[in-house]
């Protein structure tokens, strides 16, 4: 396709901008330091209200639209957690959380085992 057709905003730019200017315009840098805010929270809840026997088993993998993600290492330790200790967990969060709404748990088995 020739440049002709091509229309003159795409391809003659004033000037040229870095990649670090381009993230602080869509604001990519904000939204990473609230991310790890988020998930320093719920870590800190998790280290602070879990029984030493939930945290030997499983492990915080993530915080996504309001779900906190699990990781346990074990399918027995997966139908515990996911039946029995899914309803006290996420009460625990919710009650604890400042920064962060909890809406859901997800638990996941370790991809190793």
């Amino acid at each position: 396709m020739p440049y002709r057709y091509i229309p003159e905003r795409f391809f003659k730019k004033k000037k040229i901008k870095n990649i670090g200017e381009i993230f602080s315009d869509i604001n990519l840098y904000k939204n990473r330091k609230k991310k790890k805010l988020i998930d320093d929270e719920i870590l800190s809840i998790w280290e602070k209200h879990m029984d030493s026997t939930i945290k030997e088993h499983s492990n915080v993998l993530s915080v996504k639209s309001g779900t906190v993600y699990i990781e346990v290492d074990s399918n027995p330790w997966l139908h515990h957690f996911t039946n029995f200790c899914k309803h006290d967990i996420l009460d625990t969060f919710q009650r604890e959380a400042n920064k962060t709404f909890v809406s859901d748990i997800k638990f996941k088995l370790t991809s190793g085992s």
